[in-house]
């Protein structure tokens, strides 16, 4: 699909386009296209919102601040819809931020047309470098876009660049999504889980620094899938996920927020083991213990000299730059309410906890606590819903998940007795003023009258007699009332 830039007429200069602003632009059908560049070939410097000396002594910025400005900015400030052209080195380097309209999340041609556009920038930015160092080589006079490239990649080096080192950034050109509101999401999703993550953490002498990890890995999206192949909240891939956790054909610890917690407390405890630095352990958890680990036989066990010198076919892009995300995303949590303003975050979750001594079959845990199956499902989100059969086994010590309050009539066998989960205290939401009147719930597939009822903060007993329900039963499409 042909692309419209937004407010940009476009001079051809040697066979090489460059933009220049203009006030007018014609509109496309179902979704545009635009790009923004803050002045033709200019190149931006990203300032910081919150100073560098913000970090903990454990996880120091010194050295990274500018890496750590970027993703900071990349997390807070530009949006799903906003692509950043830069270079992969010199992350300051920025040379243009695409503003692409559509969709590409739920529209796939919307996605393909973002990925053409952003192509067609990326070779029309290395098409402009090399100009400018064939009419360096070649001794011809600056045409513009060579004279500004030249002023700002000068700028940049303290003296006029040689045409090598122009045609070395040619070949490191690369683009960057913002995730603003990725990022946001995540965040009120986190109050769900992060007091709990928060007790794990602290009783198993890990560094609650590291929680930072889920922000910016998966943004707590529990069913988090990666290309290849993370999963969940801790966004574990397959192999690792069977040495900490339960990975098989029923059940999928990476799917459930904090047994998986529980996997991340293994790894890092044994990453810190081997590496002796919890800086080298969160490096680890992208790169590997054994990569980092002969990183650290190399170069000694200093973050910033392994990501400025280390070389090897695996740590690229993403392994130099994950630790500064890392520290991007600790600055962020340290003052959230800076950067997203007015969110509220999603309430604690309320369970009871049951450790199996040994084995039970899902009907006869089902029997014994007399809780829906459903519901079940719902508290327990490591059980693949697929393969949830009556005979579906839970091994011996693994955590089962049951509502906060009994059901009447259950009963706690003395093998299983139950362990009541607390959470930290949550920061208390802002007061709102009651609604004028009652709510209506249409009920979809999946969902329980207790999963209706925790949802909007009341008792199932009250949903019940507002709709006067005899059950506990409902239907797909039904609609409950639900009162302020």
């Amino acid at each position: 699909m042909p692309v419209r830039s937004v407010g940009l007429t476009a001079t051809v200069i040697h066979g090489f386009t460059i933009s220049h602003p203009t006030g007018g632009g014609q509109s496309r059908p179902r979704f545009r296209i635009g790009v923004s560049i803050l002045a033709a070939l200019y190149l931006l410097f990203l300032p910081p919102v919150i100073p560098a000396a913000s970090a903990s002594a454990l996880f120091s910025e010194n050295g990274l601040g500018d890496q750590v400005d970027f993703w900071e900015q990349v997390f807070t400030r530009w949006g799903q819809n906003q692509v950043l052209i830069h270079d992969r080195q010199d992350l300051r380097l920025v040379y243009e931020i695409m503003q692409l309209d559509g969709d590409y999340l739920h529209d796939p041609a919307a996605a393909k047309a973002q990925q053409q556009a952003v192509r067609s920038r990326l070779e029309h930015w290395e098409g402009l470098l090399r100009h400018a160092a064939g009419r360096i080589e070649s001794g011809a006079p600056p045409d513009p876009a060579t004279a500004r490239i030249l002023s700002v990649v000068g700028g940049r080096l303290g003296r006029p660049p040689a045409a090598a080192e122009l045609r070395e950034l040619a070949g490191r050109l690369r683009s960057q999504r913002g995730i603003r509101e990725e990022f946001a999401a995540g965040w009120r999703r986190a109050g769900r889980y992060y007091p709990h993550m928060q007790t794990i953490f602290r009783a198993n002498g890990i560094p609650e620094e590291i929680l930072a990890i889920p922000f910016f890995e998966s943004s707590f999206r529990e069913d988090s899938r990666s290309r290849k192949g993370a999963t969940g909240v801790w966004q574990f891939i397959r192999s690792t996920g069977r040495t900490f956790l339960r990975v098989n054909r029923h059940l999928d610890e990476r799917l459930d927020p904090l047994l998986a917690t529980y996997g991340a407390v293994k790894f890092l405890r044994d990453a810190h083991g081997k590496l002796g630095s919890w800086p080298l352990a969160v490096m680890a958890y992208n790169h590997g213990t054994n990569g980092i680990f002969q990183a650290r036989q190399r170069l000694g066990s200093d973050p910033l000299t392994i990501i400025r010198y280390y070389s090897s076919n695996q740590f690229g892009f993403a392994s130099r730059n994950y630790y500064s995300e890392f520290l991007a995303s600790l600055r962020i949590l340290r003052q959230p309410e800076r950067y997203f303003p007015n969110l509220v975050q999603a309430s604690p979750w309320e369970f009871r906890e049951i450790h199996l001594s040994r084995s039970a079959t899902f009907a006869q845990l089902q029997k014994q606590y007399r809780v829906p199956a459903g519901v079940m499902l719902d508290f327990n989100p490591a059980v693949i819903r697929s393969r949830a059969t009556a005979k579906l086994s839970f091994p011996a010590g693994f955590r089962l998940k049951l509502p906060p309050v009994e059901i009447p009539g259950t009963t706690v066998s003395d093998d299983a007795a139950p362990i009541v989960a607390t959470a930290a205290p949550a920061a208390p939401a802002p007061a709102t003023p009651a609604g004028p009147g009652p709510k209506v719930h249409r009920v979809q597939a999946g969902e329980t009258l207790y999963r209706i009822a925790m949802n909007h903060k009341v008792t199932v007993a009250q949903l019940r007699q507002w709709n006067k329900l005899p059950g506990n039963t409902i239907r797909v499409g039904q609609r409950l009332v639900v009162q302020p």
